[in-house]
């Protein structure tokens, strides 16, 4: 009944992501971009990731009955404000304490390891690439779009307050367009990595690093889903309101 209602409905992978994540967790094992590409539908998604869609919709069944065993934020149901800070002080604070990490790791195994797996050098070009595109975003969304969308809660909002925008959909196209931008990077870091694989030769430096590469990955494939899938909708629908 339910993958009826799934196709009735024609929710987004954004959508289903939204109000329970342990199928964000499935469409996560699969392979299947609900951050970024969080508009497309079920059937959009599976095709586009080369799954049959019968067999994502059963393993979406699945996931409702499993017990997660931790505790899961309501954070469709939270403010916008609160979401906001949630943000910023969760997942900006991480990019921002992962960077120097990262920078160090990624020179060092590019350095000393560069010529015999030669895929680190540009693999440091993207993740550098990333890293300096989400701070300009992220400073973009800590001094323009949140305050605005905090107004928007608090109904202070007067004419040019968000800058040369005249609509809080503006910021958020650009937003969405960064997001954008980034997942593209990180489709180039999971192909040059084979999904984040150490080689079996790999010293301890170079298992750290892609070990990390991938927490920092995950956690910003949760850091695009708040802010694609909940807060921007929130916002627009704090503006209409």
């Amino acid at each position: 009944m339910s993958s009826c209602s799934l196709e009735s409905k024609q929710e987004t992978v954004g959508e289903l992501a939204r109000k329970d994540y342990r199928k964000a967790e499935v469409f996560k094992k699969l392979g299947i971009d609900f951050c970024c590409g969080g508009k497309k539908t079920v059937e959009e998604a599976s095709a586009i990731a080369g799954l049959d869609v019968n067999l994502v919709k059963e393993a979406l069944e699945k996931s409702s009955l499993i017990n997660s065993g931790s505790v899961q934020h309501d954070f469709d149901g939270w403010p916008a404000s609160f979401l906001a800070d949630y943000v910023v002080n969760v997942h900006h604070k991480y990019v921002k304490e992962s960077t120097e990490m990262l920078d160090e790791l990624s020179g060092r195994v590019a350095y000393k390891h560069g010529e015999r797996f030669t895929h680190l050098p540009l693999l440091r070009h993207y993740v550098m690439e990333l890293l300096e595109e989400l701070h300009t975003h992220m400073r973009k969304e800590e001094m323009i779009l949140f305050p605005f969308i905090k107004q928007l809660e608090q109904k202070t909002t007067v004419a040019g307050s968000c800058g040369s925008f005249s609509t809080v959909q503006q910021p958020i196209s650009v937003m969405e367009h960064d997001h954008d931008a980034c997942g593209e990077l990180v489709r180039k870091i999971k192909e040059l990595t084979n999904n984040f694989t150490v080689p079996a030769n790999a010293c301890n430096s170079h298992n750290l690093y892609i070990r990390k590469l991938e927490e920092f990955v995950g956690d910003l494939y949760q850091h695009i889903h708040l802010e694609n899938n909940i807060l921007f909708p929130k916002a627009v629908q704090l503006e209409k309101a």
